[in-house]
């Protein structure tokens, strides 16, 4: 019996190959986006679920008083060690801090990562799976180093490195205390190398002066009881604050908070696509049901004979059913295998390259499965409801009639309300069309907007090379010299920032003839700076290198800065950090210039003087854009005559300026698709519809044409309802699009207008597109020959 049923419904779809084709089509791709889409979203919230203690884990954050942002996850570094010793709520707690990364060499082989300094207690806070080593024993020499098992085998190859002593920039000594696991893709504890504290301050001396209750650079996370008082921890830690804070530092609320919302700190944005994400699955999904029971809709004409037969030979309702479920089963099969190799061919790579540059790289395992079957499972089962409901009316359809073909009022309206079907799902193409154009005009505006600096012709070379012998130096100068002298370099500078990538260093300053205090984001720079990024001096001069001896003392603000600080003009200016120090003298004041995302104002921003050397992270060369390349082999086989660990890199400032929005364009890419499918897919079932109405009125068609109806007017007279139908879809879709992009646009500082052609170009291509959809099927419908749709009569 069972082999019957399949070959029967093998034999039913294909008689019926096009409602087949479309329906798998738009199966497999709506199933593929859902599981990309969603597959992501489980990433997000099964983000650190290694963490033992997950609810018991906690972050500190820093908040001012007078500030409306969400504030800092930076406080200052003996805060911590306050807080272990005055609150029993703390059974453990550690810093992460980044400050150098040392070269670690082992032999003939050295490497060098992104190194983080922790406390004794980091393994008691976190959970992270351990290769070799014994967690309780890891850090409780100062001397102790934790490796990734990436980083432990490309210095020890295969073996147990436990116990191994290798080298901390040709100078220190430290032990291989463990090796970890490969750790998940989501965890937000991850690294390739540990040392302590306790090590970072005996290798580096001058971070003992930066550690004080000044200073807010530290990261720190807690370890609390069972049921912890929160409240009277924040009360207590509030009281550490009062006695030790540097009241220079300004007002500070030191708040706890749960581990579980660190995933959270990269920003808005992550939220959004997270959200963004689920809200597109399950419109994709609505957009698959509807699609669903219009086609389904459109074969009970064809298939009522059919069903009324076999009910006649003794077919039983759970027979025909069974029938029914077996057709949509072997669908489904079919469109979950395309949607699999569609997903992981096409789809992953995409999610992959949008995810890992925010928050995660989409990397399922095997204890992931379950959890993305059993969503399959339950989306199999809506759409196999919604494909057999049609069946179910057509079973309760008396058999006399299914004979003749004609169908009861009551299944007719039935199909008739699935009409509003086609509004919904326009409805939800129509916002897409809108979404897409809005975010591409945001992110083109982003792009093409004015910097306030010139990033063309600009050459940034890296300075991170990891030179081993500080005498190179001394190249760096000659080749600064060649520079200087070459015809084809139109200026050049140093810096340890560079537009696109400045750090989030901050300091309040003090005009000491006002007590006017700013906060202003610092950065180092030699002279060139302006003159290389075309950043105009508005006031004063530019840093002069060959007035190095005395302008040590020297810095430069930007306008923001200055407006800050009421002058109107800088001559004889100074200013005094809060922290202390000797006071500096504003030699210029620059033009204001974006120097991070636009999707960021522009803040208080100083330049601080010191000469050209190997200490700056980048060197940048404005060039002829004729010579380029040869500038750029001079400078590449200078850079090969120095001993430098690492290989020469470059990039080119516009290149850096188009990295900033590869986020915004994964996004960008991802809405067409979805606008694409969710269109395509809508289409389908107007096309089903159609059909539908075509053989509902086929009699009517013929007598009209007999009559003398033109093929245009019978064009209009089958197609001027659906046409309506997109219309309404687009009258719904506006308002709706118009509320979500203003409320995403209100995240930038500097966004585009929604402007009213926006809208009417989204319905505009909609009904062109419905219009073809209908047209080629209505045309079809009348100019079919009136003798073979009347022959029975």
């Amino acid at each position: 019996m069972l082999r019957k049923y399949f070959k029967t419904a093998w034999r039913s779809l294909w008689k019926n190959k096009l409602f087949a084709v479309v329906n798998i089509v738009g199966l497999s791709v709506g199933f593929a986006s859902i599981i990309a889409l969603l597959a992501g979203v489980y990433m997000y919230y099964t983000t650190d679920d290694l963490q033992q203690h997950k609810e018991n884990l906690y972050y500190l954050k820093s908040v001012d008083p007078k500030e409306a942002s969400n504030g800092s996850l930076l406080t200052t570094f003996p805060l911590l060690y306050e807080i272990e010793k005055s609150c029993p709520e703390v059974t453990a707690a550690t810093h992460i801090q980044q400050w150098y990364d040392p070269w670690l060499k082992n032999g003939d082989k050295e490497v060098q990562e992104t190194t983080y300094f922790v406390d004794e207690d980091f393994l008691k806070v976190f959970t992270l799976p351990l290769k070799y080593g014994n967690a309780q024993t890891i850090f409780k020499n100062k001397y102790d180093v934790l490796l990734s098992d990436k980083i432990a085998t490309q210095l020890f190859g295969s073996i147990d490195p436990v116990g191994k002593i290798i080298t901390a920039d040709d100078s220190l000594q430290v032990t291989v205390a463990g090796v970890l696991k490969p750790l998940p893709s989501n965890s937000s504890i991850k690294g390739d190398v540990f040392l302590t504290t306790a090590f970072l301050q005996y290798s580096f001396p001058g971070f003992a002066d930066d550690a004080n209750w000044y200073n807010r650079f530290a990261l720190n996370f807690l370890r609390l009881r069972d049921h912890a008082n929160i409240p009277l921890l924040e009360k207590k830690i509030a009281g550490i604050v009062a006695t030790h804070y540097d009241k220079q530092a300004g007002p500070a609320t030191i708040v706890a908070v749960p581990f579980s919302t660190f995933k959270n700190e990269n920003g808005a944005l992550v939220q959004t696509i997270v959200k963004g994400s689920i809200a597109t699955a399950c419109f994709i999904l609505l957009v698959i049901v509807f699609n669903l029971i219009n086609l389904n809709a459109a074969s009970m004409y064809t298939r009522a004979k059919e069903v009324a037969v076999r009910k006649i030979i003794g077919g039983g309702r759970l027979q025909i059913f069974s029938q029914f479920c077996l057709e949509n089963g072997f669908m489904f099969f079919i469109a979950l295998v395309m949607a699999s190799l569609l997903f992981v061919n096409v789809l992953m790579p995409q999610l992959n390259a949008i995810y890992k540059s925010q928050f995660t790289e989409l990397a399922l395992s095997i204890h992931d499965l379950p959890v993305i079957l059993g969503f399959i499972f339950l989306s199999l089962l809506m759409v196999t409801a919604a494909g057999s409901l049609p069946a179910l009316k057509l079973i309760g359809l008396p058999v006399a009639n299914g004979v003749k073909g004609q169908l009861s009022n009551k299944v007719k309206n039935g199909v008739y309300l699935r009409n509003v079907f086609i509004v919904l799902q326009f409805t939800l193409a129509v916002v897409f069309i809108c979404v897409t154009m809005i975010l591409n005009r945001q992110i083109h505006y982003m792009q093409r907007a004015s910097l306030g600096y010139d990033k063309e012709n600009t050459l940034v070379v890296s300075l991170d090379m990891g030179f081993k012998d500080t005498k190179d130096s001394t190249h760096l100068i000659t080749l600064l010299s060649d520079l200087k002298h070459s015809p084809y370099v139109k200026s050049f500078t140093t810096s340890q920032s560079i537009p696109t990538s400045y750090e989030s260093n901050y300091d309040t300053y003090v005009d000491p003839s006002t007590g006017k205090e700013v906060s202003m984001r610092y950065s180092t720079m030699s002279a060139g700076y302006t003159s290389t990024y075309s950043i105009p001096v508005i006031n004063g001069r530019d840093f002069n290198d060959d007035l190095s001896a005395t302008e040590g003392g020297s810095v430069m603000i930007n306008k923001k800065a200055m407006n800050s600080l009421g002058w109107k003009d800088i001559t004889g200016k100074q200013l005094v950090s809060k922290a202390g120090g000797e006071p500096v003298n504003v030699v210029g004041v620059m033009a204001d210039f974006h120097y991070q995302h636009l999707q960021y104002g522009i803040e208080p921003l100083m330049h601080t003087y010191a000469k050209p050397g190997l200490y700056y992270s980048n060197l940048s060369i404005k060039t002829d854009p004729k010579r380029a390349g040869e500038v750029l082999q001079q400078i590449e086989t200078a850079f090969k005559q120095m001993g430098s660990r690492r290989p020469f890199k470059y990039s080119y400032m516009s290149d850096l300026v188009d990295q900033q929005y590869d986020l915004l364009n994964g996004i960008l890419r991802i809405t067409n698709f979805v606008a694409f499918l969710t269109i395509i897919i809508s289409c389908m079932g107007m096309f089903a519809l159609v059909s539908l109405y075509a053989k509902q009125r086929v009699k009517e068609i013929g007598v009209r044409k007999v009559l003398g109806a033109k093929v245009g007017s019978i064009v209009i007279l089958l197609s001027k309802d659906f046409v309506l139908f997109v219309l309404i879809a687009c009258a719904i879709a506006t308002p709706i699009a118009l509320w979500m992009m203003d409320s995403w646009l209100q995240s930038f500082t500097y966004r585009v207008r929604m402007e009213w052609w926006i809208f009417a170009s989204a319905a505009f291509i909609a009904v062109t597109i419905a219009m073809i959809t209908v047209g080629i099927q209505t045309v079809k419908a009348a100019v079919a020959n009136p003798v073979k749709s009347l022959r029975a009569q």
